[in-house]
């Protein structure tokens, strides 16, 4: 008899009367502020209420945390472009996610070690690779021209990853994951509307005064193309840094409906996420971005391989047989991808891109092309934040690289022993992965096992995606894939 695993019960918060006093006093005083002092007082008390809901339950901060990050850069050119905030008040609202972050784990902290909520840690062979590249990233950051260029990598790097272990190790149920998923699934939802919509309504001047621009106050080139006639199209950005960031974001909501459409039966529910599908799929081809159509199909196919070789291909073939329903989506889904494909100008893009005419694969040729020719130069590395597209704001103090791989990225930053322990460590990553879903699969819970196989096929399309895109640094696109990994730690940790 199996028994179904059981996630440790939420603590009760009892207010006594004195506390209940205090609170209202300071609520008291926090409306005299605002009635005073309104900015500051709105913000002292926004940061009263984050401390609380953190201190009661820290997953539902967590999860405020995970919904802001996809909006957060449309925030920030509405802020500046728009509303023309002061400096000061743009530089405090870029620290936002670092603020919630340390304020989750030093809640964490406090709680364990006083008992009111105890967090538990598995350790995987994982964690040992992972440790060992946290030390090599340390110990390059004094190696860049500057150690606040090296700190600033480093921090690229660790807010995501800083997701994975919060997921990991923040107690919530089933029942709470559940609701997450569906908040998660809203906003994605939103984010592709408003990028369907950037691309068919808003023209460049528009674009420009919404605050889509560079460093220097111009549209970005990478948010256009040429398609047609050499006139460029807009690409689908939304509220993401660029259309490869949301492209890549995008692809983990596509695999979640696909995942949810195949294992759910009810004809309302597949209706639902079958639409929901189509949505995230038509903004994804808008952003015109190879690398996450790529990553969709990389994903795609190493989905299809593990149903394959677990089932077998004759079991496979009968069960789709009986299933006229999915194999009817099935068929919608390639005719509406292969129509979308050419209908938004995608396919001539690729097509360009393969018979080299297109600028763009040029360059993305020739800047690969540099970047193995300076990591043969520079086989020890040059230090941790002095390449990629975040380091170059130190552009005018420090020799900054641009590459368009994650690898050659962390290669060219850290030497060819770090690009090899990233590599050691991905792989080592999608090992602990495929154990964790055996676990759960040995245990006939279905939820676990499709928790971990998301997982599994949206690292190894994110990994076919780093080739040609530098995307680890990202909040939005390394945040998604560091979640849903720490989900599936989470679930092996808690509920075994």
């Amino acid at each position: 008899m199996t028994t179904q695993p059981v996630s440790p019960p939420t603590p009760r918060t009892r207010l006594s009367l004195s506390l209940a006093s205090l609170v209202l006093l300071g609520l008291l005083a926090l409306a005299v502020g605002i009635y005073l002092r309104p900015v500051p007082g709105l913000a002292l008390a926004l940061g009263a209420l984050v401390l609380v809901v953190a201190w009661v339950r820290p997953f539902l901060l967590f999860a405020s945390l995970l919904a802001m990050i996809p909006l957060y850069d449309g925030l920030l050119r509405v802020v500046t472009w728009q509303l023309r905030w002061p400096d000061s008040w743009i530089r405090i609202l870029s620290l936002w996610k670092e603020g919630v972050v340390l304020l989750l784990f030093a809640v964490l902290l406090v709680q364990h070690l006083t008992g009111r909520r105890r967090l538990r840690w598995r350790l995987y062979q994982f964690d040992i690779w992972l440790l060992a590249l946290l030390v090599l990233s340390l110990a390059y950051v004094p190696i860049a021209t500057r150690l606040g260029i090296g700190v600033y990598g480093l921090r690229n790097y660790m807010l995501p990853l800083a997701v994975f272990v919060l997921a990991r190790l923040i107690p919530y149920s089933r029942r709470d994951l559940v609701w997450l998923l569906v908040l998660l699934t809203a906003v994605a939802a939103g984010v592709a509307a408003f990028g369907i919509y950037q691309v068919r309504f808003i023209d460049f001047p528009t674009m420009v005064e919404m605050g889509y621009v560079d460093a220097s106050g111009r549209l970005p080139f990478a948010f256009k193309t040429a398609l047609r006639d050499g006139f460029p199209i807009p690409r689908a950005i939304s509220t993401a840094t660029g259309p490869n960031q949301l492209a890549l974001y995008l692809n983990l909501f596509i695999l979640l409906c696909l995942f949810g459409f195949v294992r759910w039966h009810q004809p309302a529910r597949r209706l639902v996420l079958g639409g929901l599908a189509a949505l995230f799929a038509i903004c994804l081809l808008l952003t015109f971005s190879r690398g996450g159509l790529l990553a969709l199909m990389v994903s795609i196919a190493a989905w299809v391989a593990i149903v394959v070789v677990e089932r077998g291909v004759r079991r496979t073939l009968t069960e789709l047989a009986h299933n006229r329903l999915l194999v009817a989506g099935l068929v919608a889904a390639l005719v509406l991808g292969a129509t979308g494909l050419v209908a938004s100008g995608f396919a001539t893009r690729v097509l360009r891109g393969l018979t080299g005419r297109d600028p763009a694969a040029d360059a993305h040729v020739s800047s690969m092309q540099y970047s193995f020719d300076f990591l043969a130069e520079h086989p020890m590395g040059i230090g941790l934040g002095m390449v990629g597209e975040r380091a170059l704001r130190f552009s005018g103090e420090a020799p900054i690289q641009h590459t368009e791989s994650t690898y050659l990225q962390y290669g060219m930053e850290t030497g060819l022993f770090g690009l090899l322990l990233m590599g050691a460590a991905l792989v080592a990553l999608l090992a602990t992965l495929w154990r964790i879903r055996g676990r759960q699969r040995a245990v006939a819970d279905g939820w676990g096992q499709a928790m971990a196989e998301l997982a599994i096929v949206f690292w190894i399309g994110a990994m076919a995606d780093f080739v040609v895109t530098p995307l680890l640094q990202n909040l939005l696109a390394a945040g998604a894939l560091w979640w849903i990994a720490g989900v599936a730690f989470h679930l092996d940790a808690y509920e075994d």
